[in-house]
């Protein structure tokens, strides 16, 4: 009679030992639930038709998802450029404004600014692109306006305003590249679906 009784214990107490709160609270069970592994961003996320979800999809890749350019002269400071996006209005005219901020390379602070003002009835939504350089080191995403017209490139000071046959968001690295790609895929889907702005 001795052992059943003693047989019944342990099985009591192996119960209790077992149940599922400690095992949640076991070093071993919380090794088993470790944060799955990040998979890599797809290059874009989603497709729509909605002229306001791609304008903001394409400022929010501009402004926070790719880094600033590679270093460049402008003038006598070694500078980098981040760029932001925006649909305005211009004397009842629809338009793409792009602006530029230049960044101080070494301390990154913003001292300098200008703006690309592209009416959107000159923007060849064909000629949208990412471009190499000659070396295949760099990379940009272009903007051209239709045959026969100019965008203008207004810097935030006393500078004349520049007409300019194109528009060139960049240089960036190649670990750029997947960003740019979604950059360049929102401005295209919102360039094909721009007659529904306004509605």
């Amino acid at each position: 009679m001795k052992y059943p009784i003693i047989f019944s214990l342990l099985l009591i107490w192996s119960c209790q030992n077992n149940s599922p709160g400690d095992a949640a609270a076991s070093p071993a069970a919380a090794t088993d639930q470790a944060e799955p592994v990040p998979q890599p961003q797809e290059p874009v996320t989603y497709s729509t038709q909605s002229p306001s979800l791609l304008h903001d999809l394409l400022r929010n890749t501009l402004r926070m998802e790719l880094d600033f350019t590679l270093p460049e002269t402008n003038g006598e400071t070694r500078a980098k450029k981040s760029y932001s996006f925006e649909i305005k209005e211009n004397n009842e005219r629809t338009m793409w404004a792009i602006k530029v901020k230049w960044h101080d390379a070494e301390t990154g602070k913003l001292y300098a600014g200008a703006e690309y003002m592209m009416l959107w009835s000159v923007v060849d939504k064909n000629s949208i692109e990412i471009i190499n350089s000659p070396d295949g080191k760099r990379t940009a995403l272009r903007i051209k306006p239709t045959s026969g017209n100019t965008f203008v490139y207004h810097p935030y000071s006393n500078d004349p305003d520049i007409a300019v046959n194109e528009a060139v968001l960049g240089w960036y690295d190649r670990s750029q590249d997947a960003t740019l790609k979604r950059a360049y895929t929102y401005m295209s889907q919102l360039a094909q679906h721009m007659d529904k702005w306004d509605q």
